[in-house]
């Protein structure tokens, strides 16, 4: 399955390359996350209801973006510190 192929009568979390997820329930966000990220291979984590990217570049830049945000926690502490 791939972005193009998601229900746009619904609002579908997917994951993109930070830890935030995109909401696409409609064929202009559909068009911005393309545009971003492409038309990526997906797959539906039931769990947690949101769709993963199976996409390996995108694991990739996920994977340094949460140990920069680790590093980033450690040194400065959160706001809930």
């Amino acid at each position: 399955m791939r972005i193009t192929d998601l229900n746009l009568n619904e609002q579908n979390r997917v994951e993109t390359h930070t830890d935030a997820y995109s909401v696409i329930s409609n064929e202009y966000q559909r068009d911005i996350y393309i545009d971003r990220y492409g038309n990526v291979e997906i797959v539906l984590d039931p769990e947690y209801d949101v769709y993963r990217a199976l996409c390996p570049k995108m694991h990739e830049k996920r994977e340094k973006y949460l140990n920069a945000k680790l590093e980033d926690i450690r040194r400065w502490g959160t706001s809930g510190d």
